[in-house]
C-alpha cells in the first residue's frame, strides 16, 4: 500500500475537463424521474382516495386495522401507483417528460450557440 501524498488530488479531472452529459441521456434520466414522481403522486392519491371512503367505525370494526396493516397499505399504494406509470397511457408523465425535454433541448441549443458564437 503507498503512503497517501497530502499534494495529490484524490479527485484528478480529465485533461479535456468534465464532460456534459448529453441531452439524449439526461432525457432518459428525466423520463426515469418523471415516472418517480409520477408514481408517488398517484399513491398518495390512492390512499386518499381509500381513506375518503371510511369512516372511524369501519376502522375499529375491521379485523385488518391497525399500524401494520397501514404501514403495508402504503407500500401497496406504492406499487399499484408503479404499475399504474409503467403500463403507459399516462397522460400526465407523457405531458411532464414533453414540457421538461423540451426546456433540456431549448438549453442544450442556448449553450451551443453561445459556444459557438465565441
Amino acid at each position: 500500500m503507498q503512503p497517501i501524498n497530502p499534494t495529490q488530488a484524490f479527485l484528478q479531472i480529465p485533461k479535456d475537463g468534465l464532460q456534459q452529459p448529453t441531452v439524449e441521456t439526461q432525457k432518459v434520466q428525466l423520463k426515469g424521474k418523471v415516472e418517480e414522481f409520477a408514481t408517488v403522486l398517484y399513491a398518495q392519491m390512492f390512499a386518499e382516495m381509500r381513506e375518503s371512503g371510511k369512516s372511524e367505525e369501519d376502522e375499529e370494526n375491521s379485523v385488518f386495522g391497525g399500524g401494520d396493516t397501514n404501514m403495508f397499505m402504503h407500500f401497496m399504494d406504492e406499487e399499484v401507483g408503479r404499475t399504474f406509470v409503467k403500463q403507459g397511457g399516462n397522460a400526465l408523465t407523457d405531458a411532464l417528460f414533453k414540457q421538461l425535454a423540451g426546456r433540456l433541448e431549448t438549453q442544450a441549443n442556448q449553450k451551443q450557440q453561445e459556444g459557438g458564437g465565441q
